[in-house]
């Protein structure tokens, strides 16, 4: 019996060293991990809401730290580094490489400014006048009047009774038939179609703000308005007070198509055009396809959402990124544009740890018309 309860002890023994072995092994915490500053944090308080600049950050370390900006090495100073003159709209994936004594850790971000901000609600409307062209037209009613001589024909007095006009006679000073110059005429009014342009101020900066630039071209030349800046069609410059302007100078046609506006906010070297309102003469670029696959599930803090560009871009006007906390997309936010057609990844920084979003890309094109891609599920670690 004694040898038996011997046998016990020693697999109670056994048992209890091995699963308290495990136990140690999987309740790790960061003391015992090679260095406390394993984790950098890479963070920016400032993307995607400035036009030129992007600063980001990271944890303290007293390890050597490098970035990585198209291959290039930058060995900043203290805890954040500002990337400046960047174009805006312009993204830009960073990398870090912290040096310690006997690791090297790495982490990445994803930073972007934000594009120049158009104008919005930008529309036009038919106003018809009628107005003459303040030039004589055949037709018109006119007075006739004489030329202040006596002409062959015309009625006199024959004072001298010698039967031919002589000077000082009086006589009806008649008219020639045809309108002259000086002679008065009513002008006929005729139906006339201005445009009435109208917007919403941009949202740009004073600071930024440089003008507006109008543009107008014929219908069959819409398509030069998608780079407007380099086709001779310039209008008319404004100012950021002006919201709305009459194009009196083309008046004949009366349809809406006849010509097509846009408006253009400039701000420093930088711009931003407005859709093409009313535009819809081309093929607009399909919809993005999103699937499970293509928004991440495994990172920590953030979750990216990649997606293949748009095949043709000719009339692609942005990306947008919508996020919703359900899958019914009921409360669904915009919380990115994207200018550039090739993008074709973002990484969303402000989910928090451990919660699920569901994300949608919109394609718009420069009608303004925008395609929702399906609303897919993704989260961060816990």
């Amino acid at each position: 019996m004694s040898k038996q309860l011997n046998i016990y002890f020693i697999l109670f023994l056994f048992i209890f060293s091995c699963s308290e072995e495990t136990s140690l092994i999987i309740n790790n915490n960061i003391s015992n991990l090679p260095n406390q500053n394993y984790k950098i944090n890479l963070w920016s308080s400032n993307s995607g809401s400035t036009l030129e600049s992007v600063t980001i950050f990271w944890n303290t370390t007293e390890g050597e730290v490098k970035l990585f900006v198209s291959g290039e090495d930058i060995y900043p100073s203290g805890n954040s580094h500002t990337f400046s003159g960047m174009s805006p709209g312009e993204f830009r994936d960073i990398s870090i490489q912290v040096i310690a004594v006997d690791s090297t850790y790495v982490d990445s971000i994803q930073i972007f400014t934000r594009p120049v901000y158009p104008v919005t609600n930008f529309r036009y409307e038919i106003e018809t006048v009628k107005r003459g062209n303040l030039i004589y037209d055949f037709g018109e009613i006119y007075t006739d009047l004489g030329n202040g001589v006596w002409d062959e024909g015309e009625y006199f007095t024959d004072a001298n009774f010698d039967g031919v006009w002589n000077e000082g006679e009086s006589f009806t000073d008649l008219g020639n038939g045809e309108w002259n110059e000086g002679e008065e005429f009513t002008d006929v009014e005729y139906p006339k179609y201005h445009r009435i342009i109208n917007w919403s101020t941009t949202a740009e900066l004073d600071d930024n703000f440089t003008d507006y630039i109008l543009y107008r071209v014929a219908n069959n030349n819409a398509v030069d308005l998608i780079n407007s800046e380099n086709c001779a069609c310039k209008l008319v410059t404004l100012t950021k007070n002006d919201t709305s302007f009459t194009d009196s100078m083309v008046t004949e046609e009366s349809g809406i198509y006849s010509y097509f506006y846009q408006i253009r906010v400039n701000a420093g070297d930088s711009g931003r055009n407005s859709y093409i309102y009313n535009y819809t003469n081309f093929i607009s670029p399909g919809k993005i396809s999103l699937t499970n696959s293509n928004v991440s599930k495994n990172n920590n803090e953030f979750i990216q959402i990649t997606w293949e560009p748009v095949s043709n871009s000719t009339y692609f006007y942005q990306y947008e990124i919508w996020r919703s906390s359900n899958e019914n997309a009921d409360n669904s936010q915009q919380i990115a544009i994207i200018i550039d057609p090739l993008q074709k990844k973002f990484m969303d920084r402000n989910v928090g740890n451990g919660t699920t979003w569901y994300y949608s890309v919109a394609v718009v094109d420069i009608n303004g018309q925008r395609k929702y891609s399906d609303y897919i599920s993704g989260w961060s670690n816990p």
